[in-house]
Order: structure tokens, then sequence, then C-alpha cells
């Protein structure tokens, strides 16, 4: 296990305008996808009241493993809040948004999937904001 993918749906009745410090302070994590080296996509709902998979929680715990979110600000963030004793070393992240706009790519998520001609069942939810 080197890698761990992840993206957070979360709700937060903090508009995100407001910053996402102040949004994620008040934030619920609803769904986490999550998928470890080149393995399926898993999605853990949180809300179904679950214990978080163990594979997943490994993976969180586990200071070797490189973690990679598309704006990881936001997810570190939303994590910090909701889990304090979560490991929190900025080292681990990875910035798929980074990376693209260091190559001149779109930064937002859709945006990005259109160029890189993504499927539309493999892309961003046109229905999300982010």
């Amino acid at each position: 296990m080197d890698k761990l993918w992840l993206d957070l749906e979360t709700y937060s009745e903090t508009p995100i305008k407001n910053g996402t410090h102040a949004y994620a302070a008040h934030a619920e994590i609803m769904l986490f996808a999550w998928a470890i080296d080149d393995n399926p996509v898993q999605v853990w709902d949180v809300t179904s009241g679950t214990d978080i998979p163990t594979e997943l929680r490994t993976a969180l715990l586990d200071p070797n493993v490189i973690l990679f979110a598309h704006n990881s600000h936001f997810d570190r963030t939303v994590l910090r809040c909701y889990w304090p004793g979560f490991d929190h070393d900025i080292s681990r992240w990875r910035d798929t948004m980074v990376q693209a706009l260091a190559h001149g790519l779109p930064g937002a998520l859709g945006a990005l999937c259109e160029v890189l001609g993504i499927p539309s069942d493999r892309a961003k939810d046109k229905e999300g904001k982010a």
C-alpha cells in the first residue's frame, strides 16, 4: 500500500464562500470516496453510521502512505476538524489540482475532465460545485 486516493462529499450550514476553515469547522462528511493504489474506488457512506473501513483507516494512519486529492487543502482542512487525531503532516499530501495548474491545465475538476477527454460516466458530476 503506497497511495490513497480520496475525495470527500460534505455538508455544512456555513457557506463555502465564507472560507474553507469556517466551512470545515461545522462540516459533516457525508461520503468518503477512496481507492488504494490502483484498486477499484470504494465509497464509505459516513451517514450510515458504519465504522470507517479498516483498510481506509489503516491507510490514513500509515505515515508512509501518500494521500492524493483534488484541491487537497479542502480535504485536509475538513479532516483536521472532523478527525482531530489524524496525522496532518502536509508532506504526505499530493494535490492533483496543483499538478494540473502547474501544467497549464484548468484547476476546476469539471473543466479538467473535459480537457482531458474523461468519459462523462467517469468525470465529475456536473451537478457538483467544485
